[in-house]
């Protein structure tokens, strides 16, 4: 009897050393939704198209319910098959309010991401993180803490720094300084505005005119020393603002350009050499959340109507003409960070949602109802025209 009840024991033992060790993950589709999370906030940032057809998701997973002063996160990983299903997931070990952001493929097939470990927003520890493309773990490569928030990719590591101190260059080998500065030199604005190539990035920026009085709108290719490599500008462009880069598997150049003086928008494409392929007007009111798509171009935004929330998807030729018009149902959540992007020729988005179904009661904190929404465009009902 004590025998079998040891083996009880021994057998509950494993299995609570096994949930600890993998996080519970819900997989749940509510209409054309898919959710990821667990019991708290679950936030992810960049969505990444792997060589092998995956996607990688990255960010974070809430711990325990948070408090005024702190709230225990663990860097997160997910990685999804393309039909959808969990190919694999990783969650850091390290206590704090950790994240990773901003994954690379490198050229060797290797994913790196950037580590922050921040309790009370100020950064602690800073670092490079290397992956199999199966979710093992290869190498931690630990880099100086008062680099604090990068402004984005650049090739095979990071850019980090400001027009004021300059801007560095830190990868797995290590940290150097950029040769920029001085009059006319390039605002690299960071995030989406900064996009990787091999060998160095390019950055939809802006330089201030000799008087200071004003923010003229460039497109800049750099190496990993700072030296441009070629620029863009137009006095047709100057009066507004370039955004929402992305970059084709030719080495185009795809973006939007804002007006400053009128409701107007174009979508350019530059080639690799950053001479201006063409140019296309595009309805205003959608915004700059595109992806291009087997379809041509695919717009997304977000409307709320009273307590409902409303996704639409706007799909354009390559002439500019809507020709298709997509909405998921009215949805009681709350989101965050909408992104769209393309996975194997689709148009798809992700956004943080706080599902208010999950509410307990009043006094919850709202950021803990947070779940990582997948919405595919095709699985969204067709909209009849207004």
């Amino acid at each position: 009897m004590m025998k079998k009840l040891r083996l009880f024991q021994a057998l509950l033992t494993v299995l609570l050393l096994l949930s600890l060790a993998m996080p519970a993950l819900a997989h749940e589709r509510v209409g054309s939704v898919y959710y990821f999370g667990g019991d708290y906030q679950d936030v992810t940032y960049d969505p990444t198209v792997l060589p092998n057809g995956c996607l990688l998701l990255n960010g974070y997973r809430q711990q325990a319910p948070s408090n005024e002063l702190y709230r225990e996160t663990r860097a997160w990983l997910l990685c999804l098959k393309p039909g959808g299903e969990v190919a694999w997931e990783y969650l850091d070990d390290a206590r704090g309010t950790t994240r990773y952001v901003l994954p690379i493929v490198q050229a060797d097939g290797r994913i790196t991401v950037l580590f922050y470990n921040s309790p009370s927003q100020v950064t602690e520890e800073l670092a490079i993180h290397s992956f199999s493309q199966d979710g093992e773990l290869l190498s931690k490569t630990p880099l100086p803490t008062e680099l604090d928030l990068t402004c984005g990719r650049m090739a095979d590591g990071y850019l980090f720094g400001n027009p004021s101190d300059g801007y560095v260059f830190a990868n797995e080998s290590g940290v150097s300084k950029l040769a920029t500065g001085g009059e006319g030199s390039v605002n690299f604005n960071g995030g989406p505005s900064v996009l990787p190539t091999e060998d160095g990035c390019i950055s939809l920026s802006f330089i201030h005119s000799k008087d200071a009085a004003s923010r003229i709108p460039v497109i800049v290719r750099v190496d990993t020393q700072g030296h441009e490599l070629w620029r863009f500008s137009s006095d047709e462009f100057a009066k507004g603002s370039f955004r929402r880069g992305i970059l084709l598997e030719n080495g185009d150049l795809l973006c939007l350009w804002f007006s400053n003086d009128t409701e107007r928008q174009c979508l350019l494409r530059l080639n690799a050499s950053g001479e201006l392929v063409w140019r296309l007007d595009v309805p205003w009111d959608l915004g700059s959340n595109l992806t291009p798509c087997e379809e041509g171009f695919a717009f997304v935004t977000t409307s709320q109507k009273k307590t409902l929330t409303r996704i639409r998807f706007t799909l354009i030729n390559e002439q500019g003409e809507v020709t298709e018009i997509r909405e998921c149902e009215p949805l009681k959540d709350d989101t965050y960070g909408c992104r769209i992007f393309s996975w194997q020729g689709e148009a798809w988005y992700t956004a943080g949602h706080a599902r208010n179904e999950k509410r307990v009661n009043d006094r919850q904190d709202s950021l803990e109802l947070e779940d990582v929404a997948l919405i595919r465009l095709k699985d969204c009902a067709l909209v009849e025209e207004e």
